[in-house]
């Protein structure tokens, strides 16, 4: 929530959405369209693209979907690792 309260997004409309966790439904505010996500390593722009947002109560860390990962052409070399890529590239870089 407090990071939703930075990106300003309570000035957006918000859709009411659920959110299937592993045992139980999850009510969530959805942002479509809500902001622009630009990867960046170091001072490298990699890629950029525009995001829904799904903001939820509990949550202690922002989380990237599988379509968000996709969309800003992330390949998943390890996630054990935290060794990825972006498609097409031969540089692999390490999560943080």
């Amino acid at each position: 929530m407090e990071i939703a309260e930075q990106l300003e997004l309570d000035k957006l409309k918000a859709e009411a959405a659920y959110s299937e966790e592993a045992t139980t439904l999850v009510e969530i505010k959805l942002y479509r369209d809500a902001v622009k996500c630009t990867l960046i390593d170091g001072n490298e722009e990699l890629t950029s693209t525009i995001l829904d947002v799904a903001v939820a109560e509990g949550l202690t860390e922002p989380l990237l979907s599988d379509s968000a990962i996709d969309a800003l052409n992330i390949e998943i070399l390890s996630f054990s690792k935290g060794l990825w890529r972006i498609r097409g590239e031969n540089k692999i870089r390490r999560g943080m």
